[in-house]
């Protein structure tokens, strides 16, 4: 289908590195977060930081984006 082949180990090994890079730079910005911020905005916080990570590919590519939108809804991924 795509060009770029990752084995199984390869995804889950992104998917780590990932979520711990996004979680790092998030945690070191921890004691600049608002006193009153319970876990309602931390998780709007969390939120934000992942839609910035977004790939230009996948804001490019509509057919792409809707195959990936298809497939989570159909093997209920999230």
């Amino acid at each position: 289908m795509y060009s770029t082949r990752m084995t199984l180990a390869d995804k889950r090994k992104l998917l780590r590195n990932f979520t711990k890079q996004v979680a790092d730079h998030l945690l070191a910005q921890s004691a600049r977060w608002p006193a009153d911020w319970d876990g309602h905005e931390i998780r709007e916080l969390v939120a934000a930081a992942f839609n910035q990570e977004r790939t230009r590919l996948m804001a490019d590519d509509h057919k792409r984006k809707r195959a990936a939108v298809n497939a989570m809804i159909v093997e209920r991924l999230y």
